[in-house]
C-alpha cells in the first residue's frame, strides 16, 4: 500500500504497484480494460458434474489478491470479491472467467484508492441488498460503507444469516449491520 499526502493535509492510500504485480503475475498485465468487476447478467452458482473444473490454484491465488485489495484500499470490488469466494472449493471456467473479469476492471482502475481530504463532513452510512441473490442457498447478500468526509473508512460486504421472506426483511437486515457500525 501506497501512503501519498497531498499540500492540503489530504491523504490518498491506494496499491497502483500491489494490483500491476498481481496483473503480471497472472499474465494479465497488458489485458484490456472493462467499466464494471462483475457481470450482472451472468449468476454464479454452484459446480454440477457436468461443468468443466478450473484450476483452483489460480482461482484461489486470484481470488486473495482480490480480497486483500479489497480489504485494504478498494471497497468497490469487496461485493464481488465475496462472491467469487464462495466458490474456492470447487470453482468452474465461468467462475475463473468472472474472477479474470475483476482483473481486467483493476487494469482501468489502477489509479484509484482512498482520499481523504478536506471539508470535514459528518459520518454517514449507505447500504443495500440482494434479496435472495444466492441461488443455492437463497440467502441474501447485505452490503455497506460508512464514510467520512466523504471517503469510505469502513465497508463489508456478507451474506446474510437467514432466509428473509421479502425484499423489506432483507433491507432491514442490511440497515441494522450498517447502522451497527455507524454506532
Amino acid at each position: 500500500m501506497k501512503i501519498e499526502y497531498g499540500e492540503d493535509g489530504s491523504v490518498k492510500l491506494h496499491q497502483e504497484q500491489y494490483l500491476r504485480n498481481l496483473l503480471k503475475r497472472h499474465g494479465m498485465q497488458d489485458c484490456n480494460p472493462i467499466s464494471t468487476p462483475l457481470n450482472t447478467s451472468i449468476k454464479l452458482t454452484k459446480a454440477t458434474d457436468a461443468e468443466p473444473l478450473a484450476n483452483s490454484k489460480e482461482y484461489a491465488s486470484i481470488v486473495g489478491g482480490l480480497m486483500f485489495a479489497a480489504c485494504v484500499t478498494r471497497p468497490d470490488i469487496i461485493c464481488v470479491v465475496g462472491q467469487l469466494s464462495q466458490f474456492l472449493n470447487k470453482p468452474t471456467s465461468k467462475h475463473l472467467l468472472a474472477a479474470k473479469r475483476s482483473l481486467h476492471y483493476l487494469k482501468g482502475t489502477l489509479n484509484l484508492g482512498i482520499h481523504y481530504g478536506y471539508p470535514a463532513t459528518p459520518l454517514v452510512g449507505f447500504s443495500d441488498t440482494d434479496w435472495a441473490g444466492n441461488l443455492d442457498t437463497r440467502r441474501s447478500t447485505t452490503g455497506y460503507v460508512v464514510m467520512l468526509n466523504n471517503r469510505a473508512v469502513a465497508w463489508r460486504s456478507q451474506r446474510q444469516p437467514t432466509v428473509t421472506l421479502s425484499i423489506m426483511e432483507a433491507e432491514y437486515m442490511a440497515l441494522m449491520e450498517a447502522t451497527k457500525e455507524l454506532l
